[in-house]
């Protein structure tokens, strides 16, 4: 190898080898371009030099005394001179130094400046003394006399200190900058090879292998893997690509007896990438100039001038999608020709990625256009990986405030990617990143960037990765580890290299060494080069990079300890900087020293670095401060006049703010840029810009540097050094690190302005090292600013661009007067600045608007093709991103990007222009993308109609019919045979796939075939079902309703000619249901009703859309609105219980749904069922573009509660009607006193005579009417809701059947006969009464509860005397347990209240009437709430008991008693001749007139309410009603009771006449009780008190056996006769007796039990339902467990029908042991109905798994096994693969259709998507069916029981599952293992010994 970087000398050089700098190279081309005899002498001087001819005028001293190193002058013309001196360098093939010529440059003699040359001998002196000794010794020449000089040779030296500290003599300032250039900057190479001198001749612009110091030559030659580490500027590359050189020119050498070797050189930058491949590249085409002859010299000279314009496009690197074009897509695909090969990181990691199918895009709006929408060159794009500018652009802003505050995002970035996801450690775990508690215990010396804020930066990484997951992205973290995951599995792809060089080392994350490692084959074949003090807040060391390695190699070896082990790794430093001068150099190596010492875990340790000369030191502004004269005005002058610095200067600033800032305040004075943006970028002067003042980091932090300082030098500061705490001042760390990347950048001069106190330390620190230079106030300022030439300002603006610094370079070409270089950068600028919006912002799309704009503008004055093609495509990727694919797809054709001209062209909709663009270019397009383009096209044609343009991409139309249906486009198809003529064939297509209304209007417009018209009738009826179908609202698709409606009166018209049609009644009903015609409705709904229920129920469901407005309606209008609602809600009621609605078809046409296979049911779009669903979101099993499929057992539950919430808010809405309905609510005040104050009032006001009998039983009719409706949401409500309505309308009833006033009627006169339907609502109102009382809780609704208690428990004796004695007592309420509320507990004692008035009204003991009496004084004195009506009949009754009672005792007979009629036939009703205690008759007295006083007078009558108010807030008229009412009560007592000193009438006449102090005005029924002047006066009215009556009348009983009847009559009393007491009630009720009938409820009679079952009206209204499926006996006991699990939906353990319990109730009393018996039956049947349900599978994959089983074996019932083996298999693993296939079929079939109907109206984006995916569900259907129908159980495959057959068809099964979506395939994987493992997978048999097992045992072992 080294042999090879070296060659011979060309013809006429000598033995000297002539080195000549970068300098001299340029002189020597611009001397052959210009003057080419100038150039021979030239050459002719060099070659004298070569031979060793040192003539005086070859060898003239310049410079140099004894103290220096001679530097000579050779005179070639009269004012040309050679400058140069002889030097010595290591020889390349020996141990030895030989002296060379060191040409500097050729000047004229005016150049020539003696100081100068001294001043560089002086420099050169610096190497020591025996350096100037092999400098200046010669050989003596060759003979005596001659000049002719040959060079010496000298062992190597030892210990050479290259580099000396200091100067014996000062440079003067003014030739310093000169000295560094030649000492430091110049490159010198070697002229006299053949290869450099034909170079320049052809002035070829090649490189030349430079000469490099001993070390930089030590490690070229190692020959084994190395690190370097080395500073900025050091020779790391340059060492690197040299070895690279010599093993590649090696090879050259003996590539007939050598494998090439394949080297990889690895770099994160791809400028750095392109920049070292350049030079390699020109360093291999110098190896071809050797040998070149003169004439192919001057082709080279042509060729050059093409190429050179070529190198100066303007053109962003990036940009070129063809960039590395000559490589494959795969890393397995690289051959020995790509080598050697200059890549970047992330460029390699996709070589690898396409090996292992791994793919990183964003995810795309339109999926379908992912292939055809994006470039074949971008299917390897890294673009998707996560940047730092994407993290900043992207993530940054989307954190939370309070979390980024004070952080750096560059920092942070790095430590997500470096530490938590990129470490060693983050390679282990499972999740691929460290998790909080590990990051947070990381040592804080190797990881220090964020030591004190890691719990802040783990919740940024937690938001970061929970954005990152949503976004879809990945960073390269993710990357590298999934191409490690893919290595360890499978391998490195192809043929892993020899060679592997990793430059700039840092930069990458430690998990991407392994990755990289393993790649080379050879371990001794790597190099790693870079330094860790480049890095911003990075955590990568080179300790860590070996430590991870040698572990690497050692598991390796441990594997592999055949291989040959490898050779320890060895580490180089390079410290010598061959950019900067010792004074920048020592600035940056302080630096570098406090990071060692204050954080040395941090950095790796490094030898001092050294500049080769030593220059100016940096300048530190010190002493400004705001209270001066601003310094700004010294350094970039005042506004008029600014100072503009030069093309190689430049300012630093810490970040984008402060670069803004100053900015604003400076103007563009020259290149501000930002220290992250200077990262890789030199400049011959830097200004370092307040970099202290902008840190985050506090000045007591930045005081710890002076720590570092001796004592004498600290106590002479003004501050003092705080301690230094690792932890604390972690952050100090960074900012040093971001100090040395500043510092760097500078090669000439530093200038530091800072006037914070934060730089106080620093400055204090460098000058007690002397480092820096201070300028203070009043001091000279050094220059500045320094002028460029054009031509400077082009370089560094071409330097700028290429390291994508757009707004700098456009600043450098706009100072080099370059409008066009400007222009273009301006565009490259905006749109950086458009990718730095959000990504869906207004903003950023209006961004690279204004980009692209820009790039067209850069088109018309670029004149390069390749120029011009960049800028045109460059602006069509501006205008995707704005969304502009019209514009985008023009510039792409203007860029000759056909392909993606036509792509954005379709993706824009424009499918002519694409059409177009392949026509005219399809030779140059992708021919893939050219089909795609093309067939989508067709589909869009076709689907928006345009069959002309469709047919022109098919070469017929039996082939565009052909493709139609090979894609499944049935519209299309119809709509192309219907183009053709062919009518019948299109409606017959439209009608097989559900499109009725599209197959009439082709039936009726076809003429030519006969049966098309009875066709397109029957095609309408079904279609009106569908579009009519129950609940579906009008407004659904108005579009098909408009259409049937016209086809609908056009058939109605027509009904004469079609009377005999079975659709023409349907046809009436849907033309009612078109025209809203309710009164026809309503007649077809009555008509269809028994017999056709479905069309009932359709007609009735209309009719009420709106419910009738009944509130102001007779009584009789109401009642008939009212039946015919219950007939509605019947009909709907028992449409939600039934059975077995799916397998119904009349419920199936009513609901509009359908039954698919394996029990599953389609629920189709804008349906009521499916609006149901979508507003419950109840659950589903798959939902598919609007149509909803499901199991049998969740459309159970969904049609059950969605019919059930459809009869809940129908009969809601009616009972809120009906509440409100005059009819059933006659006013008390109209009633009693005929007249109404309240002119608002909405009771029924009737006159005298309409108080009739018959209008008070319509009345009772019109509630029980509304019970019956109410009752029908029995199974629909539970709980509050149910027990609130019921209480409502008990309580009406209540009122109803006993009126507040006499004149309205009373229960006496009920005559249950007269009303239809009333045996059946009175067995709901018995069921209601049963329910509330064992709901009702003494404990709450105390304002209520003694007034529903009296009310229920009077109304059960009433309707359910026999059975209410019992439950009535055994209800919780009347024993309860617990704590009862004190006011219900007389004489505070343990006497409960309601058990009095239970007692009172069963009359059934001795003492009922005092505890009644007692119950009332109790509410009295207790002021317990209690409505004033039902008190009234409470006294009524009470009233009249007493006086029964009392009389019977004391005379032994009836006779005499006078009471009204009502009164005496309820006090009759229960009466037996037991007696009755009556002595607290006098304290009932009291109580009635306690009660007449607080109604009178209104005081303490809050307790006495009327309709839910209090008595006093009622009008006048309703209190007089009461007072009225309870005068005649008193009086009635006092008239039937007589003791002998009166003292009862007396206390009554007292009581009642008292009120007349009042004064106040009282009407005639009231005032003649309080006017009465005696006791006579209140007999006398009392007694016509009923005269106005019709329901009622003033009786006297006579008793025959003991009285004759009277010869006279008393006025208002009818005298009735009676013989036996037993006959009383039935003369009273008599027809002969009585003007109109009385009550059947006789107290004699049967107990009123209605039957419970369903009576035969019911059972013929449910009859049609389930005609076409009848319930089997077997399945009833299912029927009622699913009513008791579905309907309601109540968990378990919840209540139930609004029952509850008290528990440990004393029940001895109250329950018999049968009672108890029957009970535990019940409760142990009804846990095991739970059980059976819970086990039983009702929905779902178990479900449909039980129903193939069951199948399965009863086909096994009718097949012959003789193989026991394949039986089992038939009833085991097969029903499994059954289940699976079955679900294939459906999920494919119904993926089908919707993709079907998705198709008619997606958008053309989609097209694509939906088409590819109809082809695949079509080739998954037709499989699928085949697979069913070979595997089904009556398939000839199971007689032939062929096992191989069956193998194979399982493993098909198999494969269609997986195509299934990730949810369908989990769902199925159990069934698919069971039964794959059990046909396919071969078992493994284990061979026992004896005794020897039976085949049949074997094979039930198998499964």
């Amino acid at each position: 190898m080294k042999a090879a970087l070296y060659f011979d000398s060309a013809a006429g050089f000598g033995e000297w080898h002539v080195l000549i700098s970068t300098r001299a190279d340029r002189n020597l081309r611009e001397t052959c371009r210009k003057d080419k005899k100038s150039f021979n002498i030239i050459v002719k001087k060099i070659k004298e030099l070569s031979n060793g001819h040192f003539s005086e005028d070859n060898q003239k001293r310049l410079a140099g005394s004894d103290n220096g190193i001679p530097i000579f002058e050779a005179k070639m013309t009269r004012d040309s001179r050679l400058v140069y001196q002889i030097d010595c360098v290591p020889e390349y093939d020996s141990d030895v130094e030989r002296q060379v010529i060191r040409i500097f440059g050729i000047y004229t003699h005016a150049q020539l400046d003696n100081r100068l040359w001294d001043s560089m001998s002086h420099q050169l002196m610096k190497r020591g003394k025996e350096y100037k000794h092999r400098c200046t010794f010669r050989n003596r020449p060759r003979q005596v006399g001659d000049n002719v000089i040959m060079p010496a040779s000298f062992p190597p030296q030892e210990a050479v200190e290259e580099v000396v500290s200091g100067l014996a003599i000062p440079i003067p300032s003014e030739y310093l900058e000169e000295v560094i250039v030649l000492s430091v900057l110049e490159k010198f190479v070697t002229l006299s090879q053949v290869r450099n001198f034909n170079g320049i001749f052809a002035d070829h612009d090649v490189a030349h292998v430079f000469s490099v110091s001993p070390k930089e030559k030590e490690i070229i030659e190692h020959t084994s893997s190395c690190f370097v580490l080395g500073r900025s500027g050091t020779g790391k590359t340059t060492t690197m690509l040299f070895k690279m050189l010599g093993i590649e020119r090696s090879w050259q050498l003996h590539s007939g007896s050598m494998i090439k070797p394949r080297q990889l050189f690895v770099t994160r930058s791809r400028v750095l990438a392109g920049r070292v491949e350049e030079y390699f590249t020109k360093l291999m085409q110098s190896l071809a100039l050797q040998g070149t002859s003169a004439k192919e010299l001057m082709e080279i000279v042509k060729k050059k001038v093409g190429a050179q314009q070529a190198s100066e496009l303007m053109i962003d690197v990036d940009d070129e999608s063809d960039w590395r074009s000559d490589l494959p897509r795969h890393f397995s695909q690289l051959q020995d020709e790509h080598f050697p090969l200059f890549i970047t990181f992330d460029r390699l990691c996709m070589l690898l990625e396409a090996d292992a199918r791994l793919s990183y895009k964003h995810t795309s709006d339109s999926p379908g256009l992912i292939e055809a929408c994006s470039s074949p060159s971008q299917d390897n794009d890294d673009r998707s990986t996560i940047s730092y500018d994407t993290f900043f652009d992207a993530y940054w802003c989307h954190f939370p405030q309070s979390l980024i505050k004070g952080l750096d995002p560059a920092l942070v970035f790095s430590e997500f990617m470096g530490v938590i996801k990129g470490s060693e450690e983050a390679l282990s775990t499972t999740e691929r990143f460290l998790d909080q508690k590990t990051y947070v215990k990381l040592s804080h010396r190797s990881q220090s960037t964020f030591s004190m804020h890691r719990d802040v930066i783990y919740k940024l990484f937690e938001q970061y990765m929970k954005r990152k997951k949503g976004r879809g992205d990945q960073d390269m973290a993710d990357k590298s580890q999934a191409i490690l995951d893919f290595i360890s599995r499978e391998g490195v792809p192809g043929e892993r290299i020899d060679f592997l060089y990793v430059d700039e080392v840092q930069d990458n994350l430690l998990i991407d060494i392994p990755l990289l490692r393993a790649l080379c084959k050879n371990p001794d074949g790597m190099f790693w080069a870079g330094d860790t003090a480049q890095a911003f807040g990075s955590s990568f060391k080179f300790d860590a990079l070996k430590a991870f390695l040698y572990r690497i190699e050692r598991e390796f070896e441990q594997k592999n300890k055949h291989i040959r082990p490898q050779l320890p790794p060895r580490s180089f430093q390079l410290a010598v900087n061959y950019r900067s001068h010792g004074g920048i150099v020592g600035c940056a190596q302080s630096v570098i020293r406090l990071i060692t010492e204050f954080f040395p875990y941090s950095i790796d340790k490094l030898a001092d670095e050294k500049g080769i000369i030593d220059g100016a030191k940096p300048v530190l502004f010190a002493g400004w401060d705001e209270n001066t004269v601003r310094y700004e005005s010294f350094l970039f002058g005042d506004r008029g006049t600014r100072i503009e610095f030069g093309a190689q200067q430049c300012i630093l600033v810490r970040n984008e703010v402060a670069k803004e800032k100053l900015r604003k305040e400076v103007g563009d004075v020259g290149l501000i840029m930002t220290l992250y943006e200077s990262k890789g970028l030199e400049f011959d002067d830097v200004l370092l810009y307040n970099f202290f003042e902008d840190s985050t980091v506090d000045v007591s932090h930045f005081r710890i540097v002076l720590n570092a300082l001796e004592d004498r030098d600290l106590q002479k500061s003004s501050l003092s050094a705080h301690r230094f705490d690792e932890t604390r001042h972690a952050g100090v760390c960074s900012e040093l690190k971001f100090l040395y990347v500043a510092i760097t950048r500078a090669r000439k001069n530093l200038w530091i302005v800072d006037y914070s106190k934060k730089a106080e330390p620093m400055k204090i620190f460098w000058t007690s090292l002397d480092l820096v230079q201070i300028c203070t106030p009043g001091a000279d300022v050094p220059q500045l600013a320094v002028s460029s030439t054009p031509e400077e300002w082009r370089i560094s603006g071409r330097s700028l661009f290429q390291h994508k610094r757009y707004y700098q370079a456009m600043h450098c070409f706009t100072r080099a007067g370059l409008e066009r270089e400007a222009s273009v950068t301006h565009a490259y600028h905006l749109r950086e600045l458009a990718r730095g919006h959000p990504l869906i912002s207004l903003r950023r799309s209006e961004s690279f608007l204004v980009a692209a704009e820009a790039f067209l503008l850069c088109t018309q004055s670029s004149k390069a093709p390749k120029e011009k093609r960049a800028y045109f495509k460059a602006a069509a990727d501006c205008f995707v991103h704005c969304g502009d694919d019209t514009r985008a797809a023009k510039a792409f054709v203007d860029a000759s990007e056909f392909t993606l001209a036509a792509q954005h062209y379709r993706k824009a909709g424009k499918f002519h222009d694409a059409v177009q663009v392949i026509d005219a270019h399809r030779s140059q397009m992708n021919e893939a993308v050219v089909d795609k383009i093309i067939q989508v096209s067709r589909l869009y044609f076709v689907k928006e109609s345009k069959l002309d343009d469709a047919i022109k991409l098919f070469s017929s139309y039996e082939e565009g019919l052909e493709f139609l249906e090979d894609y499944d486009l049935d519209v299309a198809r119809a709509t192309l045979l219907e183009k053709m003529g062919r009518l019948a064939e299109a409606a017959e297509l439209h009608l097989a796939e559900g499109r009725q209304l599209e197959a009439i209007r082709l039936f009726i417009a076809d003429r030519e075939n006969i049966d098309s018209e009875d066709r397109a009738k029957k095609c309408l009826v079904d279609c009106l079902w569908q579009q009519l179908s129950f609940g579906r609202s009008k407004s659904a698709d108005n579009s098909h309703l408009h259409a049937l409606q016209e086809l609908l009166h056009r058939v109605s018209d027509s009904r004469a000619e079609a009377a005999e049609m079975a659709e023409d009644s349907e046809v009436l009903m849907f033309k009612a249901i078109s025209d809203g015609n309710t009164a026809q409705l309503l007649k077809l709904g009555l008509m269809f009703h028994g017999d056709r229920n479905a069309a009932a129920l359709l007609c009735l469901d209309n009719a009420f859309v709106s419910i009738p407005k009944i509130q102001v309606a007779k009584g009789s209008e109401v009642s008939s609105s009212l039946g015919l609602f219950h007939i509605y809600t019947k009909v709907l009621g028992e449409a939600a219980r039934h059975p077995d609605p799916y397998s119904n078809a009349r419920i199936q046409k009513l609901l509009d749904f359908h039954v698919l296979a394996e029990g599953q049911v389609l629920v189709k779009k804008e349906t009521f069922l499916h609006d149901h669903c979508m507003r419950r979101n109840s659950p589903i099993i798959r939902s598919d573009d609007g149509d909803l499929i499901m199991s049998r057992w969740d459309f159970l539950v969904i049609y059950r509660n969605a019919l059930s919430d459809r009869l809940r808010t129908r009969v809601l809405a009616e009972n809120g009607i009906c509440e409100k309905a005059k009819a059933l609510f006659p006013c008390l005040s109209f009633a009693a006193f005929k007249y109404c104050n309240n002119q608002q009032c909405d009771r029924d006001h009737l006159d005298s005579p309409a108080l009739t009998n018959e209008a008070y039983h319509m009345r009772v009719q019109l509630h029980l009417q509304q019970v019956l409706i109410v009752q029908s949401l029995h199974f629909v409500m539970r709980g509050d809701e149910t027990r609130r309505l019921r209480i409502a309308w008990i309580t009406r009833l209540y009122e109803a059947l006993n009126p507040p006033y006499h004149m309205l009627g009373h229960i006496s006169n009920l005559d249950l006969t007269r009303i239809p339907d009333a045996q059946q609502g009175c067995q709901v109102v018995i069921d209601w009464l049963r329910d509330l009382l064992y709901t009702l809780d003494p404990r709450e609704n105390k304002p209520t509860f003694l007034s529903m208690a009296s009310i229920l428990a009077g109304l059960s004796l009433d309707f359910d005397s026999d059975a209410a004695y019992s439950y009535v007592r055994q209800a919780p309420f009347a024993a309860p347990n617990g704590r009862l509320p004190p006011e219900l507990l007389r004489n505070k004692s343990a006497f409960y209240v309601i058990n009095d008035l239970i007692e009172f009204l069963e009359d059934k003991k001795q003492y009922s009437l005092t505890l009644g009496i007692l119950f009332l004084n109790h509410v009295l004195d207790n002021t317990l709430c209690f409505s004033l009506d039902i008190l009234c009949d409470y006294t009524d009754h009470l009233c009249a008991s007493i006086v029964v009672h009392f009389l019977h005792r004391k005379w032994s007979s009836l006779h005499g008693i006078t009471l009204p009629r009502s009164y005496l036939i309820r006090a009759l009703k229960r009466f037996d001749r037991t007696p009755r205690d009556t002595h607290l008759m006098e304290l009932f007295c009291r109580c009635l007139g306690e009660l007449l006083g607080r109604v009178f007078t209104t005081i303490d009558s809050d307790h006495l309410v009327y309709e839910g108010q209090s008595i006093w807030k009622h009008s006048d008229p309703i209190r007089n009603a009461f007072i009225a009412r309870i005068c005649r009560c008193m009086c009635l007592l006092g008239y039937n009771i007589r003791d002998r000193d009166e003292r009862l009438r007396k206390q009554i006449f007292t009581a009642i006449t008292t009120l007349r102090k009042d004064g106040r005005f009282l009407p005639t029924i009231c005032y003649r009780y309080i006017s009465a002047r005696g006791w006579e006066d209140l007999a006398r009215h009392v007694r016509q008190s009923a005269r106005d009556s019709n329901l009622d009348e003033m009786v006297q009983l006579h008793d025959l056996s003991r009285v004759p009847l009277p010869n006279y009559t008393v006025s208002g009393v009818r005298l009735v006769a009676f013989k036996r007491s037993d006959d009383i009630v039935s003369l009273l009720t008599s027809p002969e007796t009585l003007t109109s009938k009385s009550s059947t409820l006789k107290a004699t009679a049967a107990a009123f039990t209605p039957q419970q079952t369903i009576s035969s009206p019911a059972k013929a209204a449910l009859a049609p339902f389930a005609e076409d499926n009848p319930v089997e006996e077997e399945d009833k006991h299912d029927v009622e467990e699913t009513d008791l699990d579905v309907v309601g939906q109540n968990p378990e353990g919840q209540e139930i029908m609004g029952y509850q319990t008290y528990k440990n109730s004393n029940t001895d009393a109250a329950f018999s042991e049968e009672h108890i018996k029957a009970a535990t039956t019940f409760m142990i049947l009804y846990k095991q109905l739970l059980r059976r349900r819970r086990k039983a599978p009702k929905h779902g994959l178990a479900s449909h798994r039980a129903q193939v089983f069951t199948t399965y074996q009863d086909a096994s019932c009718t097949i012959e096994w003789p193989n026991g083996y394949y039986r089992l298999l038939f009833l085991g693993p097969l029903p499994h693969i059954m289940v699976c296939l079955e679900r294939v079929v459906s999920y494919a079939k119904t993926a089908k259709d919707n993709v079907k109907k998705r198709l008619t109206r997606v958008e053309h984006q989609e097209l694509e998507e939906v088409s590819e995916r109809l082809t695949k569900m079509t080739s998954l259907l037709k499989n699928s069916k085949r697979l069913q129908k070979t595997l089904e159980p009556k398939s000839e495959l199971h007689r032939r029981r062929d096992l191989q057959e069956l193998e194979s068809s399982v493993s098909e099964v198999e494969l269609l599952v997986q195509q299934l979506p990730q949810e369908k395939r989990m769902e199925l994987q159990e069934d698919l293992n069971l039964g794959w493992t059990g046909i396919v997978k071969k078992l493994v048999k284990v061979k026992k010994p004896k005794p020897l097992l039976e085949v049949d045992d074997i094979e039930d072992d198998m499964y």
